[in-house]
């Protein structure tokens, strides 16, 4: 249950993100940023209240917590011992809930290595 916290990588650097342009629906090129980290399947991904940070969840048992301004991976939570299904961040956005096939639901900090 160990959180691996990772330096912020910038441009030029070996950045895990990717930035590129697609499409909107009124045909104007609209900006995304492609974050990779997981080694399975993301089955969700919720924005922070105030959307500076990004919780997905995955089919490798892992939680990652990404930077909106540094397009960045900043920390990897693990604890769960299979796929986790959903995270929510609370309302004020340093707690987050994480739900698991392990059929065990878990309360976390932002800021500590493992679930509370």
């Amino acid at each position: 249950m160990a959180v691996e916290l990772n330096k912020a990588r910038t441009k030029g650097g070996n950045n895990p993100s990717q930035n590129g342009q697609i499409l909107g629906q009124n045909g104007r090129k609209r900006q995304y940023t492609l974050f990779q980290g997981h080694s399975g399947p993301v089955y969700a991904a919720t924005f922070s209240p105030f959307g500076d940070f990004i919780l997905s969840s995955s089919e490798d048992k892992t939680i990652r917590l990404w930077s909106t301004k540094l397009n960045a991976n900043l920390a990897c939570y693990k604890g769960h011992n299979y796929p986790v299904w959903d995270v929510q961040f609370s309302p004020a956005g340093h707690y987050f809930a994480s739900s698991s096939h392990d059929r065990t639901a878990r309360i976390w900090s932002i800021w500590t290595e493992c679930s509370l």
